[in-house]
């Protein structure tokens, strides 16, 4: 990640289940799998949007809002 000290190219997008591929920091394959489903979730059920943070086409986080763990608002996490 030292290309991200140069933070020219700076991408915010609707994170694909590729993307989860890219992730450097995955501690082990049930969260792997827990991001894919969410971000099938996302794709599909609409009660979460994921997104995704790019530098220098290199994913850097993502994030979420959860609309239905909290009712009437929603749940931000990272």
């Amino acid at each position: 990640m030292d290309n991200m000290k140069n933070m020219s190219n700076i991408e915010i997008r609707p994170m694909e289940t590729a993307d989860a591929d890219a992730l450097p920091w995955q501690s082990n394959a049930r969260h792997l799998e827990y991001v894919k489903e969410t971000i099938q979730k996302a794709q599909t059920q609409k009660t979460v949007d994921l997104l995704s943070i790019w530098v220098n086409n290199q994913i850097a986080g993502y994030g979420g809002i959860d609309y239905e763990k909290e009712p009437g608002s929603g749940y931000m996490w990272m």
